[in-house]
Order: structure tokens, then C-alpha cells, then sequence
């Protein structure tokens, strides 16, 4: 089915759900799914949502991770909790393009550089049956595999034009053009435990890696289960926590 028509026929749907004043929408899906409902659903329910339930049946299901829904889900067993008055409260990640800024995406996970990379192979990895929490290790050691042992002129070693700065225009973390990878989130608890942002907290969270250094890249392990090195700077790591900031990029 085309995609322009899928997309039209959920922003009509989500309309009908906002007129119709209904209690819950559930979403049967992944992030991904997550990302369409909330970035189409925005017209037509603004700031004034009705509780969302999450059925995570997708490849990637880091948004119910993170809530922590038991395996055996389903909805009936959503709308008990529900109507018990049980809910969790999450911000989304909201994307804006600085030209045209009616044209938003909505979601919980956005990253750059490297990731992007990731991102493909971990298409791949669901293609070998691996899904979830599984193609996250998969993904995330493979990428640290091949930035590690590969050459200066590999693909996996290559930092990325990212030029990251507050609404005033100063930079952000530096004025380094080149990242090698940028991961921002508004989640708070991640697959298997890991922990990129560090301790566990609400809110718009923001980790740039500037170069694949090999003694920056040997300490991704540990700050991934939330060991942030001392002196991050001088490995090239910076955490932020900002309510927003601005990104250019010279990639994907």
C-alpha cells in the first residue's frame, strides 16, 4: 500500500477518535507505529491526548521496555489496569524542521552519525530473527566491533558533519563540526538495563561521542550500564539535559 495513503488514512482515522471524545486509543505495534499514531494523531488531539495503551508487537518495542509491560500483554489486561486508573507518564521527542516548522515527527528515540548506520544493520538483524533487546546487542557490538578494529578509512570510523547549538545559536557541547554519533531520548529505562544517559531520569536527554577514539570507544561498555568515565570531555562524551536545542547535519 503507498505510504502518502496509509499516512492519510490515519490522519482521517485519529480525527474521527478525536470528534467521536474517546477514553483510550491503543496502539498494536512498535516505535515505529508509536512515532506514525503520535506524529499524524498531533492535528487533530493537539496537547489533549486521551491515555494511550502501547500492545508491543513490533521488531522494536523500547517504549514499552521502558514502561515495563509484562510479557504476556494483551489488551484486555490493558484495559483492566487502565480503568483501575494505572498509567504511566512519558514526554515525547518532538522533531521540527527549523524552515518549516508544521512539519514535526513525533517520538522517543532520536540519534544521528553513527546511528544511523546502526540503525540499517539492525534492519538486518531482524532479518536474522533477532528482535528487541537481541538486536540491540547485536547491533550495538557489532557497530563497536567494526569502529574498534577497523581502519581510519572505514565507513563504521567516519564522525559525521553535526553541528549542535541552544535556540540562541551558541554551541552545545563544544564546537566540534564532527560528531561520530549523537543519541537523544525522552525515555527513561532502556532494553537489558542499559543506561546511555546515565542515572534514571524525566526529560528531553542528550549524549554526543565526538571522534571514535579507540580509548573512547573501549569505555562504551561500561558507560552503557551507566559508568560515566571522569572527565568525560577529555574522552570526547558530553551529557546534557536541555528542554531543546537545534541540530544541522550533513547526514541522514
Amino acid at each position: 500500500t503507498d505510504t502518502t495513503l496509509k499516512s492519510h488514512e490515519l490522519v482521517e482515522v485519529l480525527a474521527r477518535f478525536a470528534n467521536a471524545g474517546i477514553d483510550f486509543i491503543a496502539i498494536d505495534g512498535g516505535d515505529g507505529t508509536v512515532r506514525d499514531v503520535l506524529s499524524w494523531g498531533a492535528a487533530a488531539f493537539g496537547d489533549d491526548w486521551p491515555p494511550l495503551i502501547v500492545l508491543p508487537k513490533g521488531k522494536t518495542n523500547a517504549l514499552a521496555a521502558d514502561l515495563g509491560l509484562p510479557p504476556r500483554w494483551d489488551l484486555d489486561r490493558a484495559l483492566e489496569r487502565a480503568k483501575a486508573g494505572s498509567f504511566a507518564h512519558r514526554r515525547a521527542l518532538v522533531v521540527a524542521d527549523v524552515d518549516d516548522p508544521q512539519s514535526r515527527v513525533q517520538g522517543f528515540m532520536l540519534g544521528a552519525g553513527v546511528f544511523t548506520r546502526s540503525i540499517g544493520l539492525g534492519q538486518s538483524a531482524h532479518r536474522w530473527g533477532a528482535f528487541n533487546a537481541l538486536a540491540v546487542v547485536v547491533t550495538t557490538f557489532w557497530t563497536l566491533a567494526q569502529a574498534f578494529f577497523a581502519g581510519r578509512g572505514n565507513a563504521w570510523r567516519q564522525p559525521t558533519g553535526i553541528r549542535v547549538t541552544d535556540e540562541r545559536g551558541k554551541p552545545v557541547a563544544g564546537d566540534d563540526p564532527q560528531r561520530y554519533i549523537l543519541l537523544s531520548s525522552t525515555l527513561e529505562k532502556f532494553p537489558m538495563g542499559l543506561k546511555p544517559f546515565g542515572p534514571v531520569r524525566e526529560g528531553l536527554k542528550l549524549v554526543i561521542l565526538d571522534r571514535p577514539r579507540r580509548k573512547s570507544l573501549l569505555r562504551i561498555p561500561l558507560i552503557a550500564f551507566g559508568r560515566q568515565p571522569r572527565q568525560p570531555e577529555r574522552f570526547g562524551f558530553h551529557w546534557l539535559a536541555p528542554d531543546s536545542y537545534l541540530m544541522t547535519l550533513d547526514d541522514r
